[in-house]
């Protein structure tokens, strides 16, 4: 850490020619002291500055620092029971949110746990009965996916019979939104995420793309929403889901899924921009992949058998690719992560969290950019992008003089 502060500011340091690592290690830091074992599942979230790092068990939620793998708080579950039984409450989240040092998660039976560390508070929340004669209830459809939007403020819950309903933070009160979505889908819904004020859900057939303030005015989703049906969906299993928005108007949308017919792995992207989609990735490995949208839907980075990728949901064309030593992808938890930011990567083994750096840079400045001839340089906040020639993207050169392969 001290080198990648320090080296591109002081040149002429002493330079160890003897018995240093040739490359950084992948592995940043752990978090330990979980409370499980390696049959304990987990769910893992950064929140959306990616400078904490939630971590959920059944039994547990706590939250730690990615970069030094320190606990910030931690708290015990299952101690008190919502229904009045006298029995404690184990239940995986279906989702899981970091907003500051409050973790969020949520069950299938709907129950809200908010965690600082310090103290724990538990919410049942209630769904909106089907009919207006019936009576509120958590029994009366089956919760079938569940998704915090980035900064937290926002749940959305798919139900059995199609229907999306949304909860919002307001005053540190989350409270239940009555006009919104009671009719999104024919069937049960399948995934679903949330980013600016945009809802993306998806079941067997459609994906709906559509926003969460406009929709609740008409209190039905079906008259502002974008439905797409590409045909591949109706055959697809084990889908994915994943939804990145800049603005209402900007939005990129990736679906992972697996084809019936065959034992591949494909991924395709839908933007604002590009409605009819295009299959961004596809792999016939036996690892499922691993993806994450930045936070102004640029770039999606996939991790794949060891393999991570970058890819421009503008241009869709490869950004970059490194291998990842060390991790085993064909091992790896049911619930890894990448942070929002792109630069981390966290993982479950066992009773331990392994938070990896994925932007190692090389020891020593590249010889080769003294060579770089460039006829344009498009400047980002964090690196300079090189043009030698039409349509030929030289290099990507950072602020400390490193530069990734030629792209």
């Amino acid at each position: 850490m001290l080198y990648r502060v320090y080296s591109a500011h002081y040149r002429d340091i002493p330079r160890v020619t003897l018995g240093y690592p040739e490359s950084w290690p992948e592995e940043l830091c752990t978090v330990c002291n979980l409370n499980g074992n390696k049959r304990t599942p987990r769910h893992l979230a950064f929140s959306a500055d990616s400078t904490r790092l939630c971590v959920s068990t059944p039994t547990h939620l706590i939250t730690a620092s990615p970069l030094t793998g320190v606990q910030l708080g931690k708290y015990r579950l299952g101690s008190g029971d919502p229904h009045g039984t006298g029995a404690a409450v184990f239940e995986m989240p279906l989702a899981l949110g970091c907003r500051g040092v409050f973790s969020n998660s949520i069950t299938s039976g709907l129950l809200l746990r908010i965690s600082n560390g310090l103290s724990l508070k538990e919410i049942q929340l209630l769904l909106l009965p089907t009919f207006a004669d019936e009576s509120p209830s958590i029994h009366t459809q089956a919760v079938m996916c569940a998704a915090f939007d980035r900064e937290v403020n926002t749940l959305c819950v798919g139900c059995g019979d199609g229907r999306i309903q949304l909860w919002r933070l307001l005053r540190y009160r989350w409270e239940l939104k009555r006009g919104g979505f009671p009719h999104s889908h024919l069937s049960a819904m399948i995934c679903i995420a949330a980013a600016s004020g945009l809802l993306a859900s998806i079941f067997q057939r459609q994906l709906k793309i559509g926003p969460c303030n406009n929709a609740l005015k008409h209190g039905d989703v079906t008259k502002e929403t974008l439905t797409l049906t590409p045909r591949w969906l109706e055959g697809a299993c084990n889908i994915g889901l994943t939804f990145a928005a800049s603005s209402v108007a900007s939005w990129v949308c990736a679906v992972s899924f697996q084809d019936n017919t065959a034992n591949n792995h494909i991924i395709h992207v839908f933007t604002s921009g590009d409605q009819k989609g295009k299959k961004i990735f596809s792999s016939n490995s036996s690892s499922y992949p691993v993806y994450a949208l930045s936070s102004d839907a640029s770039v999606l980075t996939i991790i794949c058998d060891g393999v991570l990728l970058r890819l421009s949901t503008v241009t869709y064309g490869l950004l970059g690719k490194h291998t990842l030593s060390r991790i085993n992808s064909t091992k790896l938890d049911c619930f890894p992560v990448i942070s929002p930011d792109g630069h981390l990567f966290a993982v479950c083994d066992g009773d331990i969290v392994h938070i990896k750096d994925l932007m190692q840079p090389p020891l020593g400045r590249p010889d080769k950019i003294s060579n770089l001839k460039a006829t344009g340089v498009i400047m980002t906040d964090k690196c300079y992008v090189m043009k030698g020639g039409e349509e030929q993207w030289l290099a990507l050169v950072h602020n400390n003089g490193t530069s990734e392969d030629t792209v």
